[in-house]
């Protein structure tokens, strides 16, 4: 219905296949190339009905080749562009003063396309159906730095945002540290108020000692001020790590046996360390009555080993319950590592929380409070000021110089772990201030209080208000959303890209209204509204749902840690299944139907706690305690939550600090929580293209902007989607390496290796020119690929500085030798640097696909192949 609409005819055994777009990701570099590409498509004529035939130049957009496609996918930056180009589809959008039916739409929104070049946005520019894209595309250029078009009045607006947000996530991070410190203060009061004195001679107070509540000055001002928290090192080393690592040794099988076979609870090594353990207590015991005080020593080392021996007996017996589900001894074996691991995760728990309550308490006696305070905030300020500057860099895929020289995702991590005992550092310190009422901690203190008892008042006090505080803040999980940047960056793309297709901007002369630094109605465009025309292109908005915990596909998810989300019209895929939108009758903000400006903007989330497959521990706190958080939280309406699931009722009571935890800690459950983390689409896939081969879509023809950062030209975008599609649907994607060799072919497209940055491929050399590849796709990686022919192609448009282009462009080049292939972290183009991707664009795209006289040989050579009868 769509083709026909406009007349668009192909070959007769190709009419019901589909062609599609794809631009992928790479920032506001890909938006603008891909900006070009379909200027240069409006210029390009489609193949001729006849077979082997070619068009002449087009009267007009609507016959251009731009129409032939049904479909337009994106990820990240290529939604910028993409979204704009779908959003002059709507109805009563750009032209608000006429109301025209869904085929003239269309024809406007080609149309738009038309202008060329894109001009200047002047107060006298009103909007003309007879040029329509005269003021959308002068918008475009005005919002090249669409994070800050106006400079410091945005940078300020930004900044107060940003500042705002921080202090707010860490108010709620803050108020579990707070109850945490407090109780563990407080339990440690109760100790030594209700410790009976008769458990040691009174003249050496070892409970106070060991508690480290008097802190006596001559005591602690000259050595550090350890934390008891110490000690529970040794219960946890003697009642779990090493009698869970014994455990494992004590799983042998009867003796011809398999470890296939059932675990049994009674055998012969697990009893005998039993009591053997039993043996050495009774000998410890005994030897503490008859042996002399020089001895004791050793007697309370051998009741040690018994007692851990036992114990790891103990725990050989427990993991042969049948509540632990286990039949087997390999099984067993499984379950006692796992127990192990976790015993691990609790000990750098253990000693990260003590090391913090060392520190603080250390701080405060021996250089005031003060100091101590100054030490954790300057310290905290700097990495965040660091991190928030280098976010996007740290970010990148590519790293150059110094860089890529160096360990950084160690170092992110150990940065990472530094700024989280930083923050536990104050909100430590805050307790002793609070327990100490401000003053230095002395025995006299204590004295004229008359007894702990105020103390433990005041700390039971704080420990209540600070729960009272968390359980407030639970109540109200959209701040998971409202205090990150997401807001923020999706109003901005907002305002850019969709604000371009708004004809109130230019239906007056509005001064307000005509400002690239203020919103206006009609920006923002909901999902119904936008996908309501049919003779828009099919718009798949690509994003990445983060999962990297879910015991049922560990073995994929642990590399991939992320699932395809795609938004469709009428609804959403979420790794291939599709869904309506959740029907709710009362939303919430985590529940909200969101706009396609702000799917655009989750679709280009690239900086954030949540990176798909780049997700690590360190990263994820380093970004989320400074931050720079432009994921978003979403209620799927999907959950494979089991009913029982540990924590369930804690998660639910305490839900904005669970997800916000989760978030800090990379824990990321998919649809195991109801909650699911997006982010950027191209943290699963780059180029867009993976929606696309799906099964059931039936396109024949991809046209692909590969628009990734990739200086080196080494592919890597689309050796991840032809890695995933092989794995996934069971397509080969393979280079047409004959059509970089043939006549007419080879002067466009080439080989990856065409493109390598070497001397061969300087200008005038044979390699120079090429500026495509030429992809085959097989349905089937079964038979000779030599004697079958491709179920589809795939057009990649490479972002490359080939020959003959304009002054401007090879100028700029001499000036940016990065051009185009410049960081994705460089959001802010000025007008020569949008001006010449967008070039670029055009120029690449009427060179694949343009229609000059003399290019009538090469015209026909393209669509013979890539048209070739199936």
């Amino acid at each position: 219905m769509r083709r026909s609409t406009f007349g668009v005819r192909r070959p007769a055994e190709h009419e019901s296949e589909q062609w599609a777009l794809a631009f992928s990701g790479g920032g506001i570099r890909s938006a603008t190339f891909c900006l070009g590409v379909l200027q240069g498509l409006v210029k390009s004529a489609p193949p001729s009905p006849e077979v082997g035939g070619v068009a002449g130049r087009p009267e007009n957009s609507a016959k251009s080749l731009l129409p032939h496609f049904d479909y337009l996918s994106t990820v990240s930056g290529g939604g910028y562009c993409g979204s704009f180009f779908g959003s002059l589809f709507a109805s009563d959008r750009l032209d608000p003063t006429r109301k025209l039916d869904d085929r003239a739409l269309a024809q406007q929104a080609y149309k738009v396309f038309e202008a060329e070049p894109p001009g200047r946005l002047r107060s006298n520019v009103v909007f003309d159906p007879a040029a329509p894209g005269k003021g959308p595309l002068a918008w475009l250029r005005e919002n090249g730095r669409y994070m800050a078009p106006t400079g410091s009045g945005d940078m300020v607006y930004a900044m107060a945002l940003a500042i705002r947000n921080w202090f707010a996530m860490h108010y709620v991070l803050g108020t579990v540290m707070l109850t945490a410190f407090t109780m563990l203060a407080l339990i440690r009061a109760l100790l030594i108020e209700y410790l009976p004195d008769s458990l040691s001679p009174p003249s050496y107070q070892w409970h106070e000692v060991a508690l480290l509540q008097t802190a006596q000055c001559n005591y602690c001002a000259t050595s550090i001020w350890w934390s008891p928290i110490w000690w529970l090192l040794l219960p946890l080393l003697a009642l779990w790590l090493i009698p869970a690592g014994i455990a494992f040794w004590l799983t042998q099988p009867p003796e011809g046996g398999k470890v296939s076979v059932p675990a049994q609870w009674r055998s012969f090594a697990p009893e005998s360390s039993f009591f053997i353990g039993l043996i050495l207590c009774a000998i410890g015991m005994s030897g503490l009555s008859y042996l002399s005080h020089d001895w004791k020593r050793v007697v309370v080392a051998l009741i040690c080993v018994g007692v851990i021996t036992i114990f790891g007996s103990v725990w050989h017996f427990m993991t042969t319950s049948t509540a632990y589900g286990r039949a087997t001894i390999s099984e067993q074996r499984v379950t006692l590592t796992r127990g192990l691991a976790r015993g691990f995760l609790w000990l750098a728990a253990i000693v990260l929380l003590a090391a913090v309550d060392t520190t603080s308490q250390s701080l405060y006696a021996n250089l005031s409070q003060v100091t101590g305070w100054l030490t954790s905030t300057a310290g905290t300020g700097a990495i965040v000021w660091i991190v928030r500057h280098l976010a996007t860099t740290l970010a990148e895929k590519e790293r150059e110089g110094l860089l890529s020289k160096i360990p950084v995702n160690a170092i992110i991590t150990v940065t990472g772990l530094v700024l989280l005992f930083l923050v536990a550092l104050f909100w430590s310190m805050l307790v002793m201030w609070i327990q100490w009422q401000g003053t230095a901690p002395n025995s006299e203190l204590l004295t004229r209080l008359g007894s702990h008892r105020e103390v433990l008042i005041v700390l039971g006090a704080t420990a209540i208000l600070a729960l009272v505080l968390t359980w407030i803040s639970s109540q109200f999980p959209g701040f998971l959303n409202l205090s990150t940047l997401q807001g923020l960056y999706s109003a901005r793309l907002t305002r850019a890209y969709l604000g371009a297709s708004n004809g109130l901007r230019f239906a007056s002369n509005n001064a307000a209204l005509r400002s690239v630094a203020e919103p206006a109605p009609g920006d923002h465009i909901s999902h119904d509204e936008y996908y309501k025309n049919p003779l828009m292109p099919i718009h798949i908005i690509n994003v990445c749902v983060n999962q990297n915990s879910d015991p049922a596909e560990q073995l994929v998810q642990r590399d991939r840690k992320g699932k395809p989300l795609a938004i469709l019209p009428g609804g959403f895929s979420l790794d291939g299944k599709f869904c309506n939108f959740p029907r709710k009758d009362e939303r919430s903000e985590l529940d909200e139907e969101l706009t396609i400006g702000e799917w655009v903007g989750v679709s280009g989330a690239a900086f954030s706690t949540g990176l798909g497959r780049r997700t690590t521990l360190g990263y994820s706190l380093l970004m989320g305690l400074a931050n720079v958080r432009l994921g978003r939280w979403w209620r799927s309406g999907i959950t494979s939550e089991a009913p029982d699931s540990r924590g369930k009722d804690v998660r639910e009571t305490f839900k904005t600090q669970a997800y916000l935890f989760d978030e800090l800690f990379a824990t990321f459950y998919g649809t195991r929580r109801p909650l699911q983390y997006l982010s950027d689409g191209g943290h699963f896939e780059n180029t867009s293209a993976y929606e696309l081969l799906r099964q059931g879509r039936n396109v024949r023809l991809i046209v692909l902007c590969d628009c990734g950062c990739d200086p080196k030209y080494e592919f890597d975008d689309l050796a991840n989607l032809a890695r995933l599609v092989r794995i996934d649907f069971g397509i080969e994607v393979e280079v047409d390496r004959e059509a970089a060799t043939t006549e007419h072919l080879q002067d466009i497209f080439g080989t990856p290796e065409d493109f390598l940055p070497t001397h061969d491929n300087e200008s005038g050399s044979k390699n120079a020119t090429k500026c495509a590849l030429l992809l085959k796709v097989f349905s089937s990686a079964q038979g000779s690929r030599e004697i079958r022919k491709p179920d589809a192609y795939i057009i990649v448009l490479k972002p490359r500085l080939i020959p003959s282009v304009a002054i401007d462009l090879a100028q700029y080049r001499s000036t940016h030798p990065a051009f185009p292939q410049e960081p994705t972290a460089d959001q802010f183009y000025d007008e020569a640097q949008w001006e010449s991707y967008r070039r670029l664009g055009m120029e690449i795209a009427r060179r694949v696909f343009g229609v000059e006289d003399e290019r009538e040989a090469y015209r026909k050579a393209l669509w013979k192949r890539v048209l070739i009868s199936k």
